[in-house]
């Protein structure tokens, strides 16, 4: 979802399974929470997977996190994303004794998502979410994007007993107004 690009912005980053990740969540979830003023979906497992159960620990995080925000926001400069994963990790070192692995790839690809989003200067995001986060819930109007696979389900129709086939019809019917395809 990271990659619709537009206003988007997604409620999480993948499941922080990992430092990694973990380290990467809480950076999304301070743009999230700034956006929405709502936590990202997987910020207690975050803390949790870095050992960061102190809250006096998570309030002196905040601004290490939010300096290294800023360094992806940068315009200028070689690879910000590379110079924002050795601010993360020495940031989050300063409360968690977890260890980082090597820079590799895989690592920096979420900050590289969150500086796409912040360069593009949003004014009024649109929240990304999973149909799982969706359910239950209602807009006026709501965009889905299908693949061709669930396309051509649509088109010969939805089969009530298929349970991909329900997950389509849940994300088609969060809106009371219009759905948009995208």
């Amino acid at each position: 979802m990271w990659t619709a690009g537009g206003d988007i912005l997604p409620l999480e980053l993948p499941s922080p399974d990992s430092v990694p990740k973990a380290a990467a969540t809480l950076l999304a979830d301070m743009v999230i929470r700034a956006a929405f003023g709502q936590p990202s979906v997987f910020t207690e497992d975050a803390y949790r997977i870095l050992a960061i159960t102190d809250p006096p620990a998570r309030d002196r995080l905040r601004p290490r996190l939010t300096a290294v925000l800023d360094i992806l926001r940068q315009t200028t400069g070689k690879r910000p994303v590379d110079t924002a994963w050795s601010a993360l990790v020495a940031a989050v070192g300063t409360e968690s004794g977890r260890q980082f692995p090597r820079r590799h790839p895989t690592h920096t690809e979420p900050l590289g998502w969150l500086r796409d989003f912040l360069l593009r200067s949003v004014a009024a995001p649109v929240p990304g979410l999973t149909v799982h986060q969706a359910k239950g819930r209602e807009w006026d109007a709501v965009g889905v994007r299908l693949t061709d696979t669930e396309q051509a389900a649509l088109q010969i129709g939805l089969d009530p007993l298929n349970s991909n086939h329900r997950i389509i019809y849940v994300a088609l019917t969060r809106a009371t107004s219009t759905v948009v395809g995208v």
